[in-house]
Formats: structure tokens, sequence, C-alpha cells
């Protein structure tokens, strides 16, 4: 196989083991697909040089204040981490929700695999200017719907998408 269709066909095994875990291994559907991550006004979650101490004074009202960490029940980090929920497959999350961390290969895929249900931004009052993007260049536009927004202290403000 080549290295696309290898790809391919992980895709389609994580789809299947996230979304329809019932009709995959007799196990009741768990909680949301969610992509929750802080970024910059502009869209960045790390500066030019990979640096994120400026997001640092903003992950408590993010992370924890928000109560988002008590929503998740399992946690899917990246393209290695994708591969080890490949090989064993079944996230105990329970009735919680996943939430998908990336890097960018990571949230493409998820994206591309229309396995995620939201999409959680929360922005910071930083402008970083140039440096890596919450999601990087995407395969095609991704349409989404608006779901809410709300705020949180230190100005942060946390947008909510569906996908459309």
């Amino acid at each position: 196989r080549s290295r696309e269709q290898s790809a391919g066909v992980a895709g389609c095994e994580f789809a299947c083991r996230l979304r329809w875990r019932k009709s995959c291994s007799g196990v009741a559907p768990m909680g949301a697909v969610r992509i929750y991550c802080g970024a910059s006004l502009d869209g960045f979650v790390a500066d030019g040089d990979g640096d994120t101490s400026w997001l640092q004074p903003f992950e408590a009202a993010i992370y924890r204040e928000s109560g988002f960490l008590d929503q998740v029940g399992a946690v899917i980090l990246g393209r290695r981490a994708f591969e080890f929920l490949y090989a064993f497959g079944k996230a105990a999350a329970g009735d919680l929700d996943v939430w998908v961390v990336g890097g960018a290969m990571m949230l493409q895929l998820a994206l591309r695999e229309r396995v995620v249900d939201r999409i959680e931004m929360c922005l910071v009052p930083v402008l970083v200017g140039q440096g890596l993007a919450v999601m990087g260049a995407l395969d095609q536009p991704q349409e989404l719907v608006f779901e809410s927004c709300q705020t949180y202290p230190q100005d942060i403000i946390k947008l909510t998408y569906g996908l459309a």
C-alpha cells in the first residue's frame, strides 16, 4: 500500500472507532469529539520560534475555570498518539467527550475524516504575528456552523463551531 492508501485506511478506522463504536465493537457511542485549544487573536498556538510562554498566563482560565477538563474522558495527541489509538482503538471515554489535540496533521486528519463534532477556540488578547497556526494548511475549506460565544476571565473569548 502507498502511504496515502494506508493513511486512508487508518483514517477510516479512526472514524469508525471514534464515531461509531457501536457498529464497530458493540460498545455504545461516546460523547462528542472536540478540537479545543487556546490561540492568539491572530490564530497562532506558538510564535515563530515555537515559544508558547505567552499563552501560559491564560491556561488556567482556558482549561480549568471553563470546566472543560471535567468534560473530557479521553485525549488524542498528534500523529504518534493516533497510531497508538489506532493500535489499541477503544478510548475509555465512556459518556465523556474525546479531546483531539494537535499537531496540525492530527487535526487535519480528524477534520478530513469528519470525526470532529465541535471546534472550540479560546482566543487570548495577544497578537503573535507569525508562528505555528492552529490548523495549518487544510486540503479543502471546511464549512462550520456557529454554536456559541463565551467570555472568560483575562479577556478570553471562546468561539464554538460545529461542522456543517
